[in-house]
């Protein structure tokens, strides 16, 4: 999985095409407090990002325990929402991990996690994207029986394949997001069932691969599959009532102690093929501590991704820059940094949003990000992107020849 995520990006940045799927064009999530300009709720936080990660001020003595009653609808909870505690455990700093599933009318919200966390009981963060308004109907779904059959079909089995140790799927019903984005024409209420083909006896020509499907619990018809191949996403249900030895370990959600962070800022930027991205783009840089002139530098969400370029002295990481700039607004300046930046986080939202992918260990890692990689080439060209194998993506060079910056 981590080769589909280095070729993803590579794949974007090499063809030049940008982000063309439908789903990047459609109505974008903001949080409800962010789009109201909720200066109440807004008052209580040091940082509010687009995408619903909050870091509260120290002087607000915010109790998580009553967190949700008191500003649910801030957050976008509404009518028949319901918070449920998934797991929670306390790290090594004593800072409190609490993480939540969203339900609505009992049913799970796809990608509806929520995490709260605090140390001494006061909250210092909280992270996720509450998709507000939900009116779907869900008292009158087709059966599990009829939904297993067209997800058995699409497959191409049948339920007489399932003898002994090969079980038949069990189905969930979800409200299943059919989209990058946490907004509420996006969700549709649906089976999912995980189809597993170790114990079958498969007909030829029937791949072998184990695939999550999903299906209208309305029309009957099939919404959408993901292979579950080499554990990529974890059990369908937020509960133990399916199989789940192919599951994943839970994802480890870490704040850093209050003095090692520095504020995120929103910048702009314009993008390689800046057209094809709809010219300037808005994203967030890092403010430098400690420096005696204003610096911002390509680092997101404290360091979890860094984008460096390479002085073509193929040096390797160790010897290589934070990319900066004096002003948030960027601009041309260092653009195959700024887009290499940028797209490695729309990346990263791509695959959790719509294969519950986080990051390309699934434990919340970014790759680092090299641009302007001259490798070993004697003249410091190098028209090449790679993936180390491990945990970098680097992006070639080529000045003196026709191929422009990767």
């Amino acid at each position: 999985m981590r080769h589909h995520l280095s070729l993803a990006i590579v794949g974007t940045l090499l063809a030049g095409g940008g982000i063309t799927n439908p789903a990047f064009a459609q109505e974008k999530y903001k949080p409800k407090y962010q789009r109201e300009n909720d200066t109440t709720f807004r008052a209580n936080a040091s940082y509010l990002s687009e995408t619903g990660f909050i870091k509260f001020r120290p002087d607000k003595d915010i109790d998580p325990d009553t967190y949700f009653d008191k500003f649910g609808v801030a957050i976008g909870l509404g009518p028949h929402y319901q918070m449920r505690l998934l797991k929670e455990d306390t790290d090594a700093n004593k800072i409190r991990h609490r993480r939540y599933q969203l339900y609505y009318k009992n049913i799970r919200v796809e990608h509806g996690d929520y995490a709260l966390h605090s140390k001494a009981n006061r909250l210092l963060a909280a992270d996720g994207s509450i998709v507000e308004s939900l009116a779907v109907d869900v008292e009158k779904p087709m059966s599990e029986k009829q939904a297993l059959a067209v997800a058995l079909t699409d497959q191409q089995l049948t339920e007489g394949l399932f003898k002994g140790k090969a079980k038949l799927p069990k189905g969930e019903l979800i409200l299943a997001r059919n989209g990058v984005e946490a907004v509420r024409g996006n969700y549709v209420f649906a089976y999912v069932f995980d189809i597993r083909k170790e114990y079958i006896e498969l007909p030829s020509k029937v791949s072998d691969e184990p695939m999550r499907v999903y299906v209208n619990a309305t029309t009957g018809l099939v919404m959408r599959r993901v292979s579950l191949t080499q554990s990529c996403i974890h059990s369908v249900t937020g509960t133990d009532s399916l199989s789940h030895e192919h599951e994943m370990p839970s994802p480890v959600i870490s704040v850093l102690p209050e003095q090692t962070q520095s504020p995120q800022v929103a910048s702009m930027f314009t993008p390689l093929w800046g057209g094809r991205y709809g010219g300037s783009r808005p994203f967030e840089t890092e403010l430098v501590p400690d420096l005696p002139r204003v610096q911002y530098r390509l680092w997101h969400q404290n360091g979890a991704l860094v984008t460096r370029r390479d002085t073509r002295s193929a040096g390797g990481w160790d010897a290589t820059n934070d990319v900066t700039n004096p002003s948030t607004r960027w601009g041309t300046s260092e653009q195959s940094a700024t887009t290499a930046h940028w797209l490695a986080q729309q990346v990263y939202g791509f695959f959790q949003n719509t294969f519950a992918r986080n990051g390309y260990d699934n434990n919340y890692q970014y790759p680092r990000i090299l641009v302007n990689w001259g490798g070993s080439s004697p003249n410091g060209e190098n028209v090449n992107a790679r993936w180390n194998g491990v945990d970098e993506l680097t992006f070639g060079y080529a000045p003196a020849s026709t191929s422009r910056p990767i």
